[in-house]
């Protein structure tokens, strides 16, 4: 508890010093919509010469994207202080980190990230504006489905991005985990696009799917497996969080420090 009071806690000193800059967020909300307009105007153009893509019509795939533009957005707010993480090793900076009187995940995590801000706000609205064309029939189990699966889908991003980043203590160059986050940009559309091996990668060991794919194919076709794939969701995640904390832990023991 005493950690994340911490962390909301410098989150809000963040927020305070937005409050003064209140042009750079509706530029970068200006900046979110602009990239996910350029990406659904692709998808929708592809959609204008097939009529589904891999049994997903357009508009369950817009809810899709939506839904994984969300949890990424939500996971890289919360988590953009990883980011730094390979710089921070590199020179040798970590070390103010490691000093502090508190958590030093807790205390490189907040960091405050317009663009992350400004895809949630943006998929919240996409994903609003689909919903209905593409099948979904708000209830309040389906309404909080919903909310599990974007808290679970969240959680499991986070881990894979801990997991991710903590490899800067063994390789720590941020272009590699940059590029390296293309993966969970896969589950940005329907799994049933790539093939047999790939869709078993990004569903039983990279589980990704599980915070776009599932959810939103519950949500638009039913079946009533609400149960099911929340508790699917919610092993993801946690498995994907105890990955990120062994990786964590195991990068601060091999850390040696800026030296002299």
């Amino acid at each position: 508890m005493r950690n994340a009071a911490l962390y909301f806690d410098q989150l809000r000193l963040q927020l305070v010093a937005l409050s003064y800059f209140r042009l750079d967020f509706w530029v970068g909300i200006c900046a979110s919509m602009l990239q996910h307009g350029a990406a659904l105007a692709v998808l929708w153009l592809v959609y204008g010469q097939v009529s589904s893509l891999g049994g997903w019509g357009p508009y369950p795939a817009t809810l899709l994207y939506a839904f994984f533009s969300l949890t990424w957005g939500l996971a890289t707010f919360l988590g953009s202080g990883l980011r730094e993480l390979p710089a921070l090793v590199m020179q040798g900076e970590l070390d103010s980190v490691l000093i502090l009187p508190m958590s030093p995940y807790v205390r490189l995590l907040p960091r405050l990230n317009l663009s992350a801000l400004g895809d949630v706000a943006v998929a919240v609205v996409i994903l609003l504006a689909v919903a209905g064309p593409a099948g979904v029939q708000w209830t309040p189990v389906t309404a909080l489905y919903a909310l599990v699966a974007v808290v679970c889908g969240t959680g499991l991003l986070l881990g894979f991005l801990t997991v991710l980043y903590a490899l800067s203590f063994w390789v720590p160059y941020n272009g590699l985990m940059r590029g390296a986050e293309g993966v969970a940009g896969l589950a940005r559309y329907p799994a049933t696009i790539y093939p047999l091996w790939l869709r078993a990668a990004i569903t039983w060991v990279l589980p990704v799917t599980f915070a776009s794919h599932y959810p939103a194919a519950e949500l638009a076709f039913g079946g009533g497996g609400f149960l099911g794939s929340a508790m699917g969701a919610a092993v993801a995640a946690a498995c994907l969080l105890g990955a990120g904390a062994l990786a964590w832990r195991s990068g601060l023991r091999k850390y040696e420090g800026a030296g002299s």
